[in-house]
């Protein structure tokens, strides 16, 4: 690979962590509130959207592995445009649904692709700059978010939400734009799919390998159900809809001094795991109680601590442990468990017509639980078995 194309492609890998959908987030919340969506059918909608994840994300992986990641990404890219597309021709449950399904796609699509797509192109070049490289990525992605949410809301009450869809669809073709750009990193290659599969599977074997999906389980249950609590959470305490876009604005600013950290002081092991699993488990704890504004905004800057360290973690450890033959079937594999687990807690959440401290009350312990077996986990030592 030449520099000129390795440039190309970080372009491309930076240009796609930016979060164009933040900037529609209240949009949507509007949208599902006018159409009478309890905050218990939101999390079905989010666990639905979790299924086809389930579904695509490692499939999508192995096809990243065996044919083309950067046809792969320009798929995810072109279903991001369509789905936010359709949400804002959307006002009822099955069309919610239907635009949550190509959304899905696009992130399965995406999920894996992008991270071996960059770590693949370090390889070829010998460089060894891929931590800082997706490190960085995250930055941008919540970066991103400081700049957009703040807007979302603002642009909520200027032209609405509706307008705000059209919007967000027609910057992401910056995304795709670059992704078109890609040029495929020089790498091993399987011959069959059926050995990506049983290879990658392999490594559920691993209990350092273990140890991440876990970590990443804890971050998805927790992290998910918190950040579609923040503005039923704000309702109840009579904050409007031009709270919306400050709320999550600061929640960015917090996660993006968590990132920066991160990268400052090279933080992707050790420590650092504990911080997020700490962090996780106190954000929910906070949400139990009705503790006013001031505990709304001590809960989400410990859930933001976590989220903006747990995407460097997992990702660089999984992509240090694997070559770049299935480097995004693992990537992608790992990120499909996680968010089987929430669907499976979020329908739980939906029969049970739990209000939001009970739901975090169910997930404190979940959390719980998870902790204690990942400490069992990590006193043998990660090797593959016979």
């Amino acid at each position: 690979m030449k520099h000129e194309a390795y440039s190309r492609n970080k372009t491309a890998y930076l240009v796609g962590r930016v979060q164009w959908l933040g900037l529609s987030v209240p949009s949507i919340f509007v949208i599902w509130i006018q159409a009478g969506m309890s905050f218990a059918d939101i999390l079905l909608l989010q666990g639905l959207f979790g299924v086809v994840i389930l579904l695509l994300e490692y499939p999508s992986g192995i096809l990243a592995d065996h044919f083309s990641r950067k046809s792969v990404l320009v798929g995810s890219k072109i279903c991001a445009i369509l789905g936010t597309l359709m949400y804002s021709f959307s006002n009822s449950f099955g069309t919610f649904l239907l635009a949550e399904v190509i959304l899905g796609l696009a992130l399965a699509l995406n999920s894996g692709a992008d991270s071996a797509m960059i770590w693949d192109s370090n390889v070829s070049l010998e460089r060894t700059d891929a931590r800082e490289i997706i490190t960085r990525g995250s930055s941008i992605a919540i970066g991103s978010g400081i700049v957009l949410t703040p807007l979302s809301g603002v642009s909520l009450l200027l032209i609405g939400s509706q307008c705000t869809l059209w919007l967000t669809s027609g910057l992401m073709f910056s995304g795709l734009v670059t992704a078109l750009m890609i040029t495929e990193p020089a790498r091993v290659k399987l011959d069959k799919m059926n050995r990506i599969w049983k290879e990658s599977l392999a490594y559920l074997k691993n209990r350092s390998f273990a140890k991440l999906i876990l970590i990443t389980m804890i971050s998805t249950m927790v992290l998910k159900p918190l950040f579609w609590a923040y503005i039923p959470k704000l309702e109840e305490l009579n904050y409007g809809e031009v709270w919306y876009g400050l709320v999550l604005g600061y929640a960015n600013i917090v996660s993006y001094l968590a990132i920066s950290a991160s990268n400052r002081w090279k933080l992707y092991s050790g420590k650092v795991e504990v911080v997020i699993l700490i962090s996780a488990f106190l954000g929910a704890l906070v949400f139990i109680p009705n503790l006013g504004i001031f505990g709304v905004l001590l809960g989400i800057a410990l859930h933001q601590v976590a989220r903006g360290l747990i995407h460097p973690v997992v990702s660089v450890q999984t992509n240090e442990m694997v070559g770049s033959e299935i480097r995004a079937s693992l990537e992608s594999l790992r990120s499909m468990i996680a968010n089987s687990s929430f669907f499976f807690v979020s329908i739980i959440y939906t029969m049970s017509q739990l209000s939001i401290g009970g739901i975090m009350s169910v997930t404190v312990g979940i959390v719980t639980v998870l902790v204690v077996v990942i400490l069992l986990v990590g006193r043998s030592p990660g090797k593959l078995s016979d």
